[in-house]
């Protein structure tokens, strides 16, 4: 059996589990089979690895990442990967190694120990920044006597505030895995997506805090916009004696961290990249927090610091909202690449034959193979053999809508707030497409349209079905059926039921 045959094997046998698991290794022997015959593709390659790493296969999994270096050595997103897998087995100086590779190649990152997955090129990239950079840290500084005032009208005593959340309980759940067994993280959240006002904190925040709140809305609004966006936060943040924050990039580096010590026994220390730091109450420290980093408090007592995430200093205001949707794309590639098996034209035709699944395309006057009622599935979307949005061309992909219309559904009203936005610029640009994918039950897609049925229109109209029955808010149902009407405007996309 040919290496095509295969791979074309090995996708049958995959689709259908990975709807239900995408950690799924269904089909792996016929991946391992297809590449054992034929290896030059770095694509089906870089997709067994990530299938080896899910069955537990780590060894075999590092050697095709490594061959995908070999075949692709300016790829960014093949040493980005192979960085975050030895990372998750505690290879760190291995994964610093990888980075200077990834920088010597111009492929990824500034500096071995910045190793965020989602990197802005261009902007100054240093772990530990200066107060003196900062002017505004003056006037944070000079407002201490007030701030630890309000913060000690939150205490019940000297030890850990019990009444303030665990990190990673109800938000941020990655930062609850950083924390060393039997250490104690916990926050007060000043700022965050949670808020429910575009402007300023929740009441019960400006109660416990008014001048602490009124200070950083004047002087730091980029950074409260910041927060309600979802990209970073201001907390009041607490660490227990003896807690230890294992080493850990944050994911992007288009932003700093200010902490501005509130309580700070001598003990409690922290590095960012190689150099080690300290805290000092009533000062304030800066570091960039996508470099490699760790916290340890072998202090008596509990660390308590004012933290605040901003954007970095040479990012303008006008470029925030670009910044994110491009890092949003950035991560939403990332995570097809892991689970979407790449096809070239001869899978295509085998898989299409020995599935009985052929993809129909509907033009004016060709309506008599209408589209299955089986999916035929999006393949590594967004990648040159991609089969189903690329084919058309100037199509929006749709996949890209997926991770917004879930946020419209978070429990956070901040980030239901920011998906809406986003969605609602996505559906203007939907209107100026000359031709795009056409989703559908069977219906013609119209005059000049090209139509192809794709697992990604399934998911964007569930997605959509979902918000727009069960909106929490006015805006999020604005949202969706903007999209829709956007949808069913260019491309008669069936939702004009709802």
């Amino acid at each position: 059996m040919s290496a095509d045959r295969l791979w074309a094997q090995g996708i049958l046998e995959y689709l259908p589990e990975v709807q239900k698991n995408q950690q799924s290794t269904a089909g792996l022997d016929s991946f391992e089979a297809s590449v054992n015959l034929d290896a030059s593709d770095p694509q089906r390659v870089f997709f067994l690895a990530t299938k080896l790493y899910h069955a537990g296969r780590h060894q075999e999994a590092e050697s095709c990442y490594y061959k995908v270096l070999d075949m692709l050595p300016e790829s960014g997103h093949g040493y980005l990967e192979l960085v975050l897998f030895l990372e998750s087995t505690g290879r760190r100086e291995e994964a610093r190694e990888v980075a200077q590779r990834a920088i010597e190649r111009g492929a990824l990152w500034a500096n071995e120990w910045q190793r965020c997955p989602i990197f802005v090129s261009g902007l100054t990239s240093k772990p530990w920044w200066s107060r003196e950079e900062f002017p505004w840290a003056n006037e944070l500084e000079g407002a201490f006597p007030e701030i630890k005032a309000e913060v000690e009208g939150l205490l019940s005593g000297t030890g850990m505030p019990k009444s303030w959340l665990p990190v990673g309980q109800e938000r941020a759940s990655q930062d609850g895995d950083i924390i060393a067994p039997g250490g104690e993280w916990r926050e007060f959240l000043l700022y965050s997506a949670q808020d429910q006002s575009p402007a300023t904190a929740n009441p019960e925040v400006l109660k416990a805090f008014p001048k602490t709140c009124e200070l950083l809305e004047n002087l730091l609004p980029g950074a409260v916009a910041m927060a309600k966006f979802g990209v970073g936060e201001i907390i009041l943040s607490a660490i227990a004696p003896g807690t230890k924050l294992t080493p850990h990039c944050a994911s992007s580096n288009v932003r700093l961290t200010c902490h501005l010590g509130v309580i700070c026994p001598e003990g409690a220390r922290v590095r960012v990249g190689p150099t080690w730091g300290t805290w000092e109450e009533g000062r304030c420290i800066f570091f960039d927090d996508s470099y490699e980093h760790e916290v340890v408090n072998d202090a008596d007592g509990v660390r308590i610091v004012l933290l605040i995430r901003f954007w970095h200093p040479e990012l303008p205001s006008e470029r925030w909202r670009d910044t994110l949707d491009a890092g949003m794309e950035d991560y939403a590639a990332m995570m097809r690449r892991r689970v979407s098996p790449p096809a070239n034209p001869a899978v295509v035709n085998l898989r299409g034959a020995a599935a009985s699944a052929e993809i129909h395309w509907i033009s004016m006057g060709q309506h008599e193979h209408p589209p299955s009622d089986k999916d035929a599935p999006d393949f590594a979307v967004g990648a040159e053999s991609d089969l189903g949005l690329l084919d058309v061309p100037d199509a929006p992909r749709l996949t890209l809508f997926c991770p917004l219309l879930r946020a419209l559904s978070d429990k956070d009203v901040g980030t239901r707030r920011c998906a809406a936005e986003g969605l609602l610029e996505k559906a203007e640009q939907l209107i100026r497409l000359p031709q795009t994918v056409w989703h559908g039950y069977g219906q013609p897609a119209g005059v000049g349209l090209a139509a192809i049925r794709t697992a990604s229109g399934d998911e964007v109209e569930a997605l959509l079905m979902e918000v727009l029955q069960e909106s929490r808010d006015w805006w999020c149902f604005r949202a969706g059926a903007t999209l829709a009407l956007s949808l069913s405007g260019t491309c008669h996309f069936c939702l004009l039921r709802f």
